[in-house]
C-alpha cells in the first residue's frame, strides 16, 4: 500500500494534470516526503508501464460513459475506481470510519481530509459519485449513506446540492473545465477556463458555457467583448445534440434512443448486473 500513494499521484499527473486544490502543511509536507522516499524502488518500475497508465485510463473513460447512460451501479465502480487511488492513510482513516462510522472517526476522517497535500479530488470525486448512485435510486448505496451520513454531506462539495435535483436552477464557477472532466464528467470539453454551469429550469438540463472569444478593451477603456459557447447536458450529463434551447427537446429523443439501446445489452440490463464488493454492512 505504501507505494500506492506514490504511482497513483503520477497516475493522476499523466491522466489529469496538477489539480492544486489544496495547501501543505509542514508536517503533511514532511509525512508525505518521507512516504515518497520510502516508495521509489518500486515506483520507478510502475511509474512508466505504458499498459497500467493505458488500462487505468481505458476503466475511467469507459465507468465514466456509462455513468452518463444513467448506469447506477456504474457510477458506484467509478466510485471505486476513485477510492483506488487513495494514498494509504486516507484508505486507513476511511475505512476506520466505515468500521466504526461515531463522530470520532469522522473528525478524524475530516481533519485528514483537510490536510491532504494533494488535494482532495479523490474523496471529493468518490463520494460524488456515491451520492449520484444513491440520488439515482441505487438501494445499497442509499443504504450505504444511511449508515455515513459523512458521505451524503462530503458528496455535495464540488457541486452545490440544487445542482443534484433537475428542475432547480444555480450556478456554479470553474476555473478549468478539467476539473469536471477529472470527476468523470467526460462528455465536458477540456482546457477551458472560463466556465459556468447552470440547470435549466424548464427541463431539469445543464447548460455549460464558456468564453470561447475576447477581444480586450481598448486603451480609453472601450470595446471589451466576448462571446460565449454553450453545451447542454441531460441530467446524467450527457451531451445534448443542440446548438440552442430550442433543440433541446429533439435531442433529448435521440439520447433517449441511445439510452434505450445501451439497456437492450444484457449486460448492461440493471436486473441482470449485480455489484460484486459488498458495499453495505448488514445492520
Amino acid at each position: 500500500m505504501e507505494n500506492n500513494k506514490g504511482f497513483m499521484n503520477s497516475i493522476r499527473r499523466i491522466l489529469f494534470g496538477s489539480t492544486g486544490r489544496s495547501g501543505q502543511t509542514k508536517k503533511a509536507r514532511d509525512r508525505n516526503e518521507s512516504s515518497d522516499e520510502e516508495a521509489k524502488p518500486a515506483l520507478d518500475q510502475q511509474l512508466f508501464d505504458p499498459a497500467e497508465i493505458k488500462k487505468r485510463n481505458e476503466d475511467f473513460v469507459r465507468l465514466a460513459g456509462q455513468c452518463a447512460m444513467g448506469d447506477t451501479e456504474s457510477m458506484m465502480e467509478l466510485a471505486e475506481w476513485y477510492r483506488s487511488g487513495f494514498e494509504p492513510g486516507l484508505e486507513a482513516v476511511i475505512s476506520a470510519y466505515e468500521e466504526n462510522p461515531g463522530e470520532i472517526n469522522c473528525e478524524k476522517l475530516k481533519k485528514y481530509i483537510n490536510n491532504l497535500s494533494n488535494g482532495s479530488l479523490s474523496i471529493d470525486a468518490y463520494t460524488f459519485w456515491i451520492g449520484r448512485s444513491a440520488l439515482y435510486g441505487n438501494e445499497k448505496v442509499g443504504e450505504m449513506i444511511k449508515r455515513y451520513a459523512y458521505y451524503d454531506t462530503r458528496s455535495y462539495s464540488f457541486m452545490p446540492r440544487k445542482l443534484f435535483s433537475p428542475g432547480n436552477r444555480g450556478f456554479t464557477d470553474y476555473w478549468f473545465s478539467d476539473t469536471l472532466f477529472q470527476f468523470g464528467l467526460v462528455e465536458i470539453p477540456r482546457g477551458e477556463t472560463d466556465c459556468r454551469l447552470c440547470t435549466i429550469k424548464e427541463n431539469g438540463c445543464f447548460n455549460f458555457y464558456y468564453v470561447s472569444w475576447y477581444c480586450p478593451a481598448d486603451e480609453d477603456g472601450f470595446g471589451r467583448e466576448m462571446e460565449y459557447t454553450d453545451i447542454y447536458y441531460d441530467e446524467f450529463f450527457k451531451r445534448i445534440p443542440a446548438r440552442d434551447e430550442e433543440e433541446i427537446q429533439s435531442g433529448l429523443l435521440k439520447i433517449k434512443e441511445e439510452r434505450e439501446r445501451y439497456w437492450q445489452v444484457p449486460e448492461n440490463n440493471a436486473q441482470m448486473r449485480k455489484y460484486k464488493k459488498s458495499i453495505c454492512p448488514e445492520a
